[in-house]
């Protein structure tokens, strides 16, 4: 069993629960500090906040300080698993994903870190592309990064497409907008 108060996590040693830190380890960039459930105390009073996650290789949860919300933690992590992705990942010759693709999908993630978001679906797409999918209520919304200019998008009402296009990869704006409509209907 780890030690219940693990600290900052590029502190931790191997031998420190790895096999529950896994998909901790990766997001080194995003977490400040990880504590592993179950926990007899409550939590210190950071000055940044906790976010609870559930650790998939494990019944048990995991307690990350972090100034990001947890969807966004979630999606990096999922994001940086594809990155790793070989050749014929698909076994119909899809090839990696490209370092542009990877970094437009998490500068689009990033310029919502702010929003009030689900947690997105993140998916390889065959040709060596990204997607994200989200859901709330009977609204979806999919967004695929499969050129490196560009963003594709398409929105879903009760299943039935409403509407589908596309915008520059830096567009932010239209980004926002598309959160927005997904979370309030604008």
């Amino acid at each position: 069993m780890p030690d219940k108060n693990i600290g900052i996590l590029e502190q931790c040693t191997p031998a420190v629960g790895t096999s529950t830190l896994v998909h901790e380890a990766i997001l080194s960039d995003y977490i400040e500090s990880v504590d592993i459930e179950p926990r007899k105390q409550p939590l210190p009073e950071p000055s940044h906040q906790w976010t609870q996650l559930e650790d998939i290789t494990s019944d048990q949860n995991v307690f990350i300080a972090t100034n990001q919300p947890a969807w966004l933690i979630m999606a990096k992590y999922y994001l940086r698993q594809l990155a790793n992705l070989p050749e014929d990942w698909d076994s119909y010759g899809s090839s990696p994903l490209t370092s542009v693709l990877l970094n437009n999908a998490q500068n689009f993630l990033d310029s919502l870190k702010f929003e009030n978001v689900p947690s997105p679906f993140v998916a390889p797409v065959s040709g060596g592309g990204i997607q994200f999918e989200w859901r709330n209520e009977d609204r979806d919304l999919e967004v695929d990064f499969v050129e490196p200019l560009r963003v594709g998008y398409l929105k879903l009402i009760k299943n039935e497409p409403i509407e589908e296009g596309d915008f520059s990869s830096q567009d932010y704006d239209s980004a926002l907008k598309l959160i927005r409509w997904l979370n309030l209907g604008e």
